[in-house]
């Protein structure tokens, strides 16, 4: 296994990871676009929502596809609250088409894959999650909680 790159600098990572977007991660997109929907609002708390603990946990990679966003009241970042971007309802309306995969380096965005999907192609497969720590994928077995 090859050693993390690190800054010779200061010694912080220089990863650069890779996230895709995942039938989970746009199951949850559909219970966040679900929810606030039924308020009426675009607005999605973080606490007491209808999202399992992975989907909740991994939420916030759909902000790297710029599907969601974080709220703001005077510049400033709302904790916990999040909303769905007009890109995020397009996204799920099938009006268009994103990035597979986006890179991230230190919380930003630093590319975009080639190849270009509608809600329609990822959602033709089986739920399952990156896991954060290695970026492998897993299937859950069928009536598996994940």
């Amino acid at each position: 296994m090859p050693t993390e790159e690190k800054c010779p600098t200061c010694g912080a990572s220089m990863k650069k990871p890779w996230h895709t977007l995942t039938p989970g991660l746009v199951g949850a997109l559909v219970k966040f676009y679900k929810e606030v929907s039924s308020k009426g609002q675009n607005l999605w708390v973080r606490k007491g929502n209808e999202l399992s603990k992975n989907e909740d946990s991994n939420l916030t990679k759909l902000r790297y596809h710029a599907l969601i966003a974080k709220v703001k009241e005077d510049g400033k970042h709302i904790k916990g609250e999040w909303l769905i971007t007009r890109r995020g309802v397009d996204f799920l309306k099938g009006q268009i088409q994103i990035p597979r995969r986006v890179q991230t380096f230190r919380n930003r965005v630093v590319d975009h894959d080639e190849e270009l999907v509608t809600v329609t192609d990822v959602m033709k497969g089986e739920t399952w999650w990156e896991q954060e720590f290695d970026y492998s994928l897993f299937e859950p077995k069928q009536g598996e909680l994940i």
